[in-house]
């Protein structure tokens, strides 16, 4: 393995492994944030659980895949899964600020709307 790799691999998984620890420890935050998509994933599941436990374990995900991936053990499953959870979080994101933009839009609109002659 070079140089590089062997410094670019944990340098790139302390951010994996941060963020995953900042979610087990918010998991309230965490919870509200991914709702969307925790309320669909608890509904799919044949047990019963919360959105604030499937919140725990795709922190407590992410910061195994991103200790794997830094010792350089498994490193293209842990790549894969931490590319799918980052994949959600965009996604959920995305999902967002779609959601706030056009919330955001509609009064300035009908504003616009009342003002013209």
């Amino acid at each position: 393995m070079s140089f590089v790799r062997f410094l670019a691999r944990p340098m790139l998984a302390s951010s994996f492994v941060l963020a995953g620890m900042d979610k087990l420890k918010n998991a309230d935050d965490t919870a509200t944030q991914l709702s969307p998509l925790l309320r669909r994933a608890a509904e799919s599941l044949p047990f019963q659980t919360n959105e604030k436990v499937l919140a725990r374990v795709i922190g407590g995900t992410q910061v195994g895949a991103g200790v794997l991936f830094a010792l350089g053990k498994s490193a293209r499953l842990a790549a894969t899964i931490l590319a799918v959870i980052s994949a959600l979080n965009g996604y959920v994101e995305w999902r967002s600020a779609d959601i706030t933009s056009k919330e955001a839009a509609r009064p300035a609109a009908s504003s616009c709307s009342r003002t013209s002659p």
